[in-house]
């Protein structure tokens, strides 16, 4: 799990790297870019063994 963890935490990091200016983005498409990145992630962890 602490794995897991920390490759969120990373795609989270990377995230903010390629992020567009916090003014130039809304917040709802971030959260929804957010939440879409998480389903996805999700789907990867509980595909594995």
């Amino acid at each position: 799990m602490r794995r897991a963890q920390r490759f969120l935490f990373t795609h989270a990091e990377v995230g903010n790297l390629f992020r567009p200016t916090r003014t130039g983005v809304p917040a709802r498409l971030r959260r929804h870019r957010l939440t879409r990145g998480f389903g996805l992630w999700a789907e990867l962890a509980l595909s594995m063994p």
